[in-house]
């Protein structure tokens, strides 16, 4: 029996040596559970993301599609979307960029039409009081129109893209498209009681979380300002 206890002495510190190690790799870094509206994930967030991740080569940063109407997602640290301006009061929320909408379309139908109102309307289900918002910002009654109506966001962006008709967008998703030519806003933005905002979960304060923030802060404040009506 005490010959055989000797035997396994090697063999056990081996196995606690490469379960140290393992320990260690799985450690290594921080995971980070972040969900995202998928227009904000797929036009702002995820085009920037090899910056954060450079910077930030420790945090493991794993993105979840968030439902247009969701403020949490159960298992994630935080979530980052368009938040209402009375949620920015909450400790747990921080604005990274204000929020500016208003109409863009392609130059080629801006001069095909006599009103850039005129246009088939391009309707975002997951946004679909855009307009109206819009409408009321900017103190203007809209007369009736065709309307075509997309799932999300960025898919009433790509539709105005390829020439569809006019939307009302955010200006931090659009204005890369606006200062390329490939979108005009004739009309500006107005800003909206909104903000795009990263609300952190209750209780889910840490390294990663805070260094994410940061992030978001810091590449938010290099927005540049929309133009104005």
């Amino acid at each position: 029996m005490c010959r055989r206890t000797e035997a396994l002495g090697p063999l056990t510190r081996a196995f606690d040596e490469i379960a140290t190690a393992v320990g260690g790799v799985r450690t290594e870094g921080d995971d980070l559970r972040v969900a995202v509206n998928a227009s904000l994930s797929v036009k702002w967030l995820i085009p920037r993301l090899p910056g954060f991740t450079a910077r930030r080569p420790e945090v493991r940063l794993h993105l979840e599609e968030l439902a247009p109407t969701a403020t949490a997602f159960r298992g994630a640290q935080a979530v980052v979307r368009i938040v209402p301006s009375g949620r920015l009061a909450d400790p747990l929320a921080t604005a990274f960029i204000p929020n500016h909408v208003g109409p863009v379309l392609t130059p080629a139908l801006a001069e095909r039409l006599a009103d850039p109102l005129g246009g088939p309307r391009l309707v975002a289900d997951s946004h679909p009081l855009g307009w109206a918002i819009w409408a009321e910002l900017a103190g203007v009654e809209l007369a009736p129109a065709s309307e075509r109506r997309f799932a999300h966001l960025h898919f009433a962006m790509d539709a105005a893209l390829a020439g569809l008709g006019v939307a009302i967008l955010p200006w931090p998703l659009v204005h890369e498209e606006v200062a390329a030519g490939r979108l005009v806003a004739p009309l500006g933005f107005r800003r909206a009681e909104s903000a795009f905002a990263l609300l952190a979960a209750p209780g889910a304060e840490g390294r990663a979380l805070n260094r994410f923030r940061a992030w978001l802060v810091e590449e938010g404040a290099k927005t540049p300002e929309p133009p104005r009506p």
